[in-house]
């Protein structure tokens, strides 16, 4: 499946059609984290069923929900950049 993932605010167009592979299915596995590189290739994006992050405390971590995209930088559109009001996270649209 290929697919363009959009924001969910604005409906930005974040990348480019990426083909998807889902954790879900069995013949897929997980990427390996390797510290200074890509999750994976360009061109493809793995669906994630399970957060990268969880919080123990009381409240959620930034990275502890789901689904989750997980892409190669190389993908992205130029909709994604830092925002100029550092009080929100970064996204197309400063609310992401």
């Amino acid at each position: 499946m290929r697919k363009t993932l959009h924001c969910a605010a604005c409906d930005a167009p974040l990348t480019r059609a990426l083909t998807i592979r889902s954790g879900k299915d069995p013949a897929v596995s997980e990427p390996v984290h390797e510290d200074g590189r890509p999750l994976t290739e360009p061109g493809e994006a793995f669906k994630a069923w399970e957060p990268i992050e969880r919080s123990y405390g009381d409240s959620p971590a930034p990275l502890e929900f789901t689904p989750q995209y997980w892409l190669n930088p190389e993908d992205l559109t130029e909709a994604v950049r830092l925002t100029r009001d550092h009080r929100r996270l970064s996204g197309c649209c400063g609310l992401a």
